[in-house]
């Protein structure tokens, strides 16, 4: 609801007048960034409003989320475990502090292990599945690829690079 609303109704306090006049009695925020500002209006607690998927750095929001940095870490560890060691990421938008996170977590076991992830190596896949096979290719040929030693995390990035390159998994990829 508020994503798509128009700058004027945040900037009139409309989204907290939908509150205050029972329009609405709770609101689950999905999809937000660090560049939704008017989130901070909810840090008092005074109006029930829970972040889903995300949390914002610096703000005392109700959040739910996974735990992006475990999960990063675990996608980093599996890689090492099955012997790569030059790997990739295609990211989504670091505005999200959950990507952040995840990248966070990705590095961290990568180092742990004495690889390093160049930031050339992490790239965005602008949520979409050209996107994300424009980004791979960009960073690494198919042979990489086709070598397992380039994983990449969304499915349908992976599907869209696995079609353009004709790959199947279990076969080219693990």
């Amino acid at each position: 609801l508020l994503e798509v609303a128009h700058p004027k109704f945040i900037d009139a306090g409309q989204h907290l007048e939908i509150f205050d006049r029972r329009f609405i009695d709770g609101m689950l925020c999905l999809g937000v960034t660090s560049k939704h500002g008017y989130l901070s209006s909810f840090e008092d607690g005074a109006r029930p409003m829970v972040v889903v998927n995300n949390y914002v750095e610096g703000l005392d929001l109700n959040h739910v989320r996974c735990d992006y940095r475990a999960a990063g870490r675990i996608a980093a560890e599996h890689l090492l475990a099955a012997g790569h060691r030059r790997v990739g990421m295609v990211r989504a938008a670091l505005e999200v502090q959950t990507m952040v996170d995840l990248i966070g977590g990705y590095k961290e076991a990568l180092a742990e292990a004495g690889v390093k992830l160049a930031d050339a190596d992490i790239v965005d896949g602008l949520y979409t599945e050209e996107g994300g096979a424009a980004a791979a290719q960009d960073v690494f040929v198919t042979e990489l690829v086709k070598s397992g030693k380039f994983r990449v995390i969304d499915r349908e990035q992976l599907a869209a690079l696995m079609q353009e390159k004709n790959l199947a998994l279990g076969g080219d990829l693990d």
